[in-house]
């Protein structure tokens, strides 16, 4: 009896150092399968290999689109119109995101510089809330140079560029982007060129005297105020 025991005993022995041998060996290997991808061409490859090795990849090719969802505009394109050349006000820059524009304004009245910007869009996915601009008049209270950067956005991380940065409304502000699209697409600051917001910034803002005056309003041509005697019937 004890030496049938002792064969039973050795060929089991035997038949587990093969299946180990054949596992290691990786003819048997459990697989771990994962998605390589190239950020370049946006195409990912299914990938397997055996578990704990660092064996050359075996690509499936399944073709996958890695491209973000990138989210279409809803806002209306800015209707462009040059500011006026004079107004009544002084010290101010007038801020029309209906247009997209900004300008400048002396101690005379008088446009001495203008420009393009994007504002607060109608909703923030991201924040999941409104986010026009605050519209209104106000008064410059900060402003930072080159290294100005957000503490809020991206949302949870901070750090996002706001080069020459001027505060005029809690954390509203007017500052450089790279990003100005012909429609309004930011959290609420007011974006503009880095070059016109350095120019602001250095050479025309004074924190406590400048005014900015925002609006959404579309600004009537003087057609669309009098409108000719042939479109009134007179």
């Amino acid at each position: 009896m004890n030496k049938y025991v002792v064969l039973l005993l050795t060929i089991s022995v035997l038949f587990s150092f093969k299946s180990n041998a054949a596992y290691n060996d990786g003819r048997y290997a459990r697989r771990h399968v994962q998605w390589v991808c190239n950020p370049y061409k946006h195409v990912c490859y299914r990938v397997s290999r055996p578990e704990g090795g660092y064996y050359p990849y075996e690509y499936r090719r399944h073709k996958y689109n890695h491209k973000k969802n990138v989210v279409k505009n809803t806002e209306p394109k800015h209707i462009y119109l040059a500011p006026p050349e004079k107004i009544e006000g002084r010290n101010i820059i007038n801020v029309n995101l209906a247009h997209g524009t900004w300008g400048a304004y002396d101690e005379d009245g008088n446009l001495i510089k203008s420009g393009h910007v994007s504002g607060g869009k109608s909703f923030c996915p991201d924040i999941n809330k409104k986010c026009k601009t605050v519209t209104g008049t106000f008064k410059v209270y900060d402003k930072k140079g080159s290294n100005c950067k957000s503490k809020i956005f991206p949302v949870g991380k901070g750090g996002a560029p706001m080069p020459y940065c001027m505060f005029f409304h809690e954390g509203y502000a007017l500052h450089g982007s790279n990003a100005v699209p012909n429609y309004n697409a930011s959290h609420g600051c007011v974006r503009m060129a880095p070059a016109d917001a350095k120019w602001l910034n250095e050479n025309f803002v004074k924190v406590g005297v400048t005014r900015v005056n925002v609006t959404y309003e579309k600004t009537k041509t003087e057609e669309e105020k009098e409108p000719s005697a042939e479109k009134s019937g007179v």
